[in-house]
């Protein structure tokens, strides 16, 4: 706030609380019959009641105005406005209203003025009015002066009011508007004047100035206070008035000031004449009247004639003043305009040239010289003198000058067309010209005229050209093998490839019945196979082979194919003969096959991984409780493996795994299946082992391991081995309850000083309870109930074009009584034996859904930025659960997380494990918007069949394939084929275990989608804090 607004502002606060206050107090008095604040000095007129309750709402309306409070600002002002226009209409109608004594009955007045009979004619002078006449002080009513002062009062109230409520749009607004602000100033000059005159009165102390004519009787409070009110709405008018500069309404309003104190002054001249003329003699008062009278008279016209010629000449010089801010804006526009028009030339990809009718240059762009290669000196002479020689070095330019001059003819003749032609210039560059007329209203004033150098494109199409004709020849030598037979399967047409495969060359073949040359047998049986082209053509349609099928070549070799024959048919229609297309699968199903061993083994050690394994376990307990038979379970735990794994690093770990794995695989018998479950964790099936020879067997392997000596660097390491021994018997009852009662007793053996042999036996149900549910189950269902799990972010990024995601993987970590982190593979495996899972899948839910605003605080939509995408895991049991949909369901009804953005992570051995199950699953959940990805793909039994029925978005490559990559082909051709695959069917594909560029760069080669791991980036907490 400036110096000014707060003189401004300080002024209409004072005269506001003055006004308000002396009205209050005048009211306070008339009610206490205080006579001394009535009437302040004797003599003088008394301020009446109605006078002082319109001062207190004047007040009030002026302090609203300066708050801002409009409405009530009207309110008030409406009540001044009310009080003093009653008033003037009794005195101008010589009637009564009622109103002078409505809140106040006034016996005050007469006793005041010394009345001796009331109503009888008063003891001030009773002058002849100008409009009427007033006799004597009517009881309670203001005096006339009065009256038409709180007039301006309430009128400048309510006008600046009005204006204040209404829009500041031009037009019709616009002018109410200045309308409104002349009325708010003239009201508060006259309430200026009218106050200043009778102050002025009291000052010289001549009472004809406030008693005098229709300005009779002002109190002393009114001619104190109306100046300041006055001053006060003219303060706000002006701060409130609308546009630049000075008001439109000032002119108006200081004419009206002028003839006012014109007026005033020719009144005080008269008042102070006719005070000087009673005390004079008739001689002397006649001279003085032929001396001041004219005097008077010639200071009113002058005034009036000074008020209109200063009017005028604001008016004019306010004009003058619109017209050059109006031409200054047009100026500021027109600048604008050219600005945005250079630009936008000086910006576009064409050359740009605007001609006018003689041809001349008006405006060219910087890339119009660069298509033609103008030299400087020209391109300055044509900014500068429109030098016609310009028209005459672009035709030296192109090839074709004839065709130039003919295209220009025809572009200016008629101007209204548009034009297209190519030009070709000796540089070898090709333009494309476009012709525009330029219009200015309803007439062409000029060609506007583009150049476009399409040079590069004509090259590309000419290779593309040759590309199409090179397809056509490559077609002919195809690398798969073809072979195309009449309509009656009799060979035509041998490719290199079907030659080498079927060892026939196409000259021995042309002829032969298909089924004689291209013989099929089954891969496993070796039962011959219908041939695909006789079907193809008795059933006239494409026809694939059947799996498992492999081309019997004529030298004897066998050859694994996939092939695909079709009939060929002519422009009617007519089948004219078929084609058959196959090609050499060998590798590929080679690969299969390791795909298939390595989804049921350990990628680490080579053994039999947890899934594999647990369906031995199955078998067994089937036996057992169907034959009989007795078999034991060993379970094994190394004791020393995580100092190893801590000191030396993770290579050095999975060293010693594959060390140890040697060694237990050269310990066990050959009809024992022995399986890496997981860590630093083995299990052994001891099959037709009684429990005595069992423990034997445990050990031998203990001591195997005691003996043994791992070296690493410069350091030699002793391990030991816990080892958990239980029957297997018809007492068995469970897989899980088999696991329990095995890793129970691991634990007891861990539990009684670790590198021993514990049996599990019928009476260790206490140890069972205490050492192996309690274990786990007490601290995982304490976890939950205590809040000790937390949550971490791992980002994925994504490493394809047209991949704009933002992603990330929530993980779980479990916080141990010391406050350090357990990762999810050390308590995971138990809490899906014991059944939690379900319950931490739900916390997890929980947590994330119920944190989702601080995760994404309210922000404006960012049309650019993608959704964050939250991959969360699910388990086997959440899927395989009936109430868990319902759930996430009331999960996210009740937080409002928008669907589109969950991800959920479901394992591939989940997934088929109850195939049809896990499939309902996926497609309810789609349906509400949520999103799916299959985890560990490829370590499951990584049958592409079952994704056909799972429908999911995202498919996980399990680390194991990823993390030698760059030095295993079979990991290469593994993560290629499953990419492939992935793309084929409209799927996404993330690699996890990404640790390296080297890594990384080969992801991006295959056309995977999205990686994962420490080289992108470590988890992080989900929540800050």
């Amino acid at each position: 706030m400036t110096s000014l607004n707060r003189a401004s502002t300080t002024v209409i606060l004072f005269a506001s609380v003055s006004s308000f206050l002396l009205g209050l107090v005048i009211m306070v008095a008339w009610h206490w019959q205080i006579t001394a604040i009535i009437q302040i000095i004797p003599n003088t007129p008394p301020m009446p009641y109605n006078s002082s309750l319109a001062l207190l709402l004047s007040g009030l309306g002026l302090l609203c105005l300066q708050l801002k409070q409009r409405r009530w600002a009207l309110g008030w002002g409406s009540g001044v406005l009310l009080i003093g226009g009653l008033t003037l209409l009794q005195y101008l109608w010589d009637i009564d209203l009622g109103i002078d004594e409505l809140l106040m009955h006034d016996y005050i007045t007469g006793r005041l003025l010394q009345l001796q009979d009331w109503p009888q004619p008063a003891t001030v002078h009773p002058l002849q009015q100008l409009i009427f006449v007033i006799e004597h002080p009517v009881p309670g009513r203001p005096s006339p002066n009065t009256a038409l002062g709180l007039v301006f009062v309430g009128v400048a109230l309510v006008a600046l009011s009005w204006v204040n409520t209404l829009p500041t749009a031009g037009g019709r607004t616009q002018r109410w508007t200045n309308r409104a602000h002349v009325i708010a100033t003239t009201g508060s000059l006259g309430v200026i004047a009218i106050g200043t005159v009778a102050l002025l009165g009291y000052i010289v102390q001549i009472d004809n100035i406030y008693t005098w004519r229709y300005l009779t009787g002002i109190s002393i409070p009114i001619a104190v206070e109306f100046p300041l009110l006055g001053l006060g709405l003219m303060l706000i008018a002006l701060r409130a008035s609308p546009g630049e500069g000075r008001p439109r309404w000032l002119p108006i309003s200081i004419g009206f000031g002028f003839i006012t104190m014109s007026l005033l002054l020719w009144q005080v001249l008269l008042s102070w004449h006719g005070y000087l003329a009673a005390q004079l003699s008739p001689s002397l008062a006649n001279q003085l009247n032929q001396l001041v009278i004219p005097v008077a008279h010639l200071l009113l016209i002058s005034g009036i004639l000074l008020a209109c010629l200063v009017m005028g000449t604001l008016y004019l010089y306010e004009q003058a003043q619109g017209q050059a801010r109006r031409l200054q804006r047009l100026n500021q526009t027109l600048a604008q305009t050219n600005s945005l028009v250079h630009a936008t030339l000086e910006a576009t990809a064409d050359g740009i040239v605007v001609l006018d009718l003689q041809r001349r240059v008006v405006l060219f762009n910087q890339r119009f010289c660069e298509i033609w290669n103008l030299p400087t000196p020209l391109i300055k002479a044509i900014a500068q003198e429109n030098d016609p020689t310009v028209f005459q070095f672009l035709l030296e330019q192109v090839i074709d000058q004839e065709g130039f001059l003919a295209a220009v003819d025809r572009m200016m003749s008629p101007l209204e067309q548009e034009t297209f032609d190519i030009l070709e210039l000796k540089n070898g560059h090709i333009l494309e010209r476009h012709s525009r007329p330029q219009w200015s209203g309803d007439r062409i004033v000029g060609k506007v005229l583009s150049y476009r150098d399409v040079t590069e494109r004509r090259q590309m199409e000419a290779a593309l050209f040759h590309e199409k004709e090179l397809a056509q020849v490559t077609l002919n030598s195809i690398g798969d093998a073809v072979i195309t037979t009449d309509v009656l399967g009799h060979i035509q047409y041998f490719n290199p490839v079907a030659e080498g495969l079927t060892g026939w060359s196409w000259a021995d073949a042309e002829g032969l019945p298909i089924d004689r040359v291209f013989n099929l047998i089954h891969e496993e049986t070796h039962d011959p196979v219908r041939n695909p082209v006789l079907t193809a053509l008795q059933k006239n349609r494409t026809v694939d082979l059947p799996r498992d099928t492999m081309l019997l070549s004529r030298d004897g070799r066998e050859i694994a194919i996939d092939d695909t024959a079709a009939p060929i048919r002519d422009r009617n229609g007519h089948t004219i003969g078929a084609v058959m297309v196959f090609h050499d699968v060998t590798e590929n199903r080679h690969l299969t096959r390791q795909i298939s061993w390595q989804a049921r083994h350990d990628a680490l050690t080579g053994l039999m991984n947890r899934r594999e394994f647990e369906q031995h376990l199955e078998t067994a307990l089937e036996s057992a409780r169907v034959d009989a038979q007795v078999h034991a379970l060993c379970y094994l735990d190394l004791d020393q493996f995580k100092i190893i794994n801590d000191t030396c690093g993770h290579i050095a770990g999975d060293e010693l795994l594959r060390q140890i794995a040697s060694l237990f695989y050269h310990q066990i018998r050959r009809s024992d299946v022995l399986a890496r479950l997981g860590g630093d964790e083995f299990g052994i099936l001891l099959q037709q082992c009684d429990l005595h020879q069992a423990e034997q067997i445990a050990n031998s392997l203990r001591e195997a391991v005691q003996a043994f000596r791992f070296g690493w660097e410069t350091s030699i390491f002793t391990v030991g081995v816990s080892i958990g021994l239980v029957a297997i018997d018809a007492t068995a009852t469970s897989l899980t309850e088999l696991l329990i009662a095995v890793d129970a007793a691991c634990y007891a053996a861990k539990s009684q000083g670790r590198n021993r042999v514990h049996i599990f036996r019928a009476d260790d149900q206490a140890l069972l309870q205490q050492q192996g549910e309690l274990r786990w189950t007490t601290r995982l269902v304490e976890a939950l109930e205590t809040n000790r799990f937390c949550l971490y972010a791992q980002d994925i990024a994504a490493i394809a074009p047209g991949r704009p995601e933002s992603h990330c993987e929530v993980l779980l970590r479990l916080q141990d009584e010391a406050g350090g982190l357990i990762s999810p593979m050390a308590f995971i495996p138990a809490a899906e034996r014991y059944g939690l899972m379900h319950r931490i899948d739900r916390w997890v839910i929980r947590t994330v859904f119920e944190n989702w605003a601080t995760l994404h605080p309210a922000r404006p939509s960012i049309p650019d930025l993608p959704p964050r995408i939250y991959a969360i895991n699910l388990s086997a049991a959440s899927i395989n659960g009936g109430e868990f949909i319902e759930f996430l369901q009331q999960q996210f009804a009740q937080h409002r997380v928008p669907a589109h953005q969950i991800c959920f992570e479901i394992t591939e051995t989940a997934a088929i494990s109850n195939l049809i199950k896990a499939s309902q699953f996926i497609q309810r959940l789609k349906a509400m918007g949520c999103q799916f990805a299959l985890d560990d793909f490829g370590t499951g039994m990584s049958s592409f069949a079952y994704l056909k029925t799972l429908p999911v978005d995202y498919l996980k490559i399990d680390g194991t394939f990823i993390r030698n990559i760059v030095t295993d082909p079979v990991d290469h051709a593994i993560v290629d084929a499953i990419s492939r695959t992935g793309r084929v069917m409209g799927l996404k594909i993330i690699a996890e275990f990404v640790e390296n560029d080297d890594i990384l760069a080969h992801l991006r080669s295959l056309g995977v989608d999205y990686a994962q791991g420490y080289g992108i980036a470590r988890p992080v907490p989900l929540m800050p804090g």
